[in-house]
């Protein structure tokens, strides 16, 4: 809690300071090594849906929690991939692929809102929420 740690004596300012330039450093570098490899980068290596995709892939995880966001991942991966090659009355399902993600997501945004694997302060957030709700009936 950033109040909790400035009453301490911390100069919050001075951290988020270091960990803005500590994360702009990490990705410029990681883009000079993506530019390298590539030897040619322009816009159409950068599409909207992937960025969109690793997005929902941490929301359906649970975000701030590092093991959601892999096991999100992972399931966005099987889940946008799981239609390849299956047939139904004669449509190929991978065409409507995005549909059923996004629908699994709107689903899980309506039931789940915190993610798979919340982290714990948010997942004791939606407790209070949910007691609050329960108690005020």
């Amino acid at each position: 809690d950033e109040d909790a740690a400035q009453l301490m004596g911390v100069p919050t300012f001075k951290f988020k300071l270091w960990a803005f330039a500590a994360g702009a450093v990490i990705g410029g570098l990681a883009g000079a090594l993506f530019a390298g490899k590539q030897n040619f980068v322009n816009s159409q290596n950068f599409e909207l849906l992937n960025s969109i995709i690793i997005l929902a892939a941490v929301i359906f995880g649970g975000s701030g929690n590092l093991v959601g966001a892999i096991v999100g991942g992972g399931l966005v991966a099987y889940l946008i991939e799981r239609f390849r090659g299956v047939e139904l009355f004669g449509w190929e399902l991978y065409e409507f692929r995005f549909m059923f993600f996004g629908a699994v997501l709107i689903i899980m945004m309506i039931f789940r809102p915190q993610g798979l694997i919340p982290n714990r302060r948010r997942a004791a957030e939606f407790a209070d929420r949910r007691r609050e709700v329960t108690v005020g009936q």
